[in-house]
């Protein structure tokens, strides 16, 4: 159950950071990271903490597991993206949004190969 509460957690603070202005968004970086690089990894983050409720909550087989995982993340990244849309300073980018799924199936695939051995 907790892994269902902390990736449901995630998708919440996803939301709240994509709703901050521009401006604001990367005043939460100290330094320079390109966008496509945090993209990756927050929805690497995303799509692991779903595989874990699907393969350790919920007993799901792994195959399936990768599957939903990077599905939600996916769907997830294309609602961030249009959300996005309605931000100030911010807009929605396809090439963001590949690079939330790159992440998550980067994510899924090194998951399920750990969880094999």
């Amino acid at each position: 159950m907790h892994y269902l509460l902390s990736a449901i957690a995630y998708m919440v603070g996803i939301y709240f950071v994509s709703a901050l202005s521009g401006q604001d968004a990367a005043r939460l970086m100290p330094f320079r990271v390109p966008d496509y690089v945090l993209h990756g990894a927050e929805f690497a983050g995303l799509a692991l903490l779903w595989y874990l409720v699907f393969t350790r909550t919920w007993n799901f087989e792994a195959g399936k597991a990768r599957w939903l995982a990077l599905g939600i993340a996916a769907v997830y990244g294309l609602l961030d993206e249009y959300h996005q849309s309605f931000v100030p300073g911010r807009e929605p980018s396809v090439a963001d949004w590949i690079a939330d799924v790159a992440g998550a199936a980067a994510a899924v695939m090194v998951a399920g190969r750990r969880m094999r051995r």
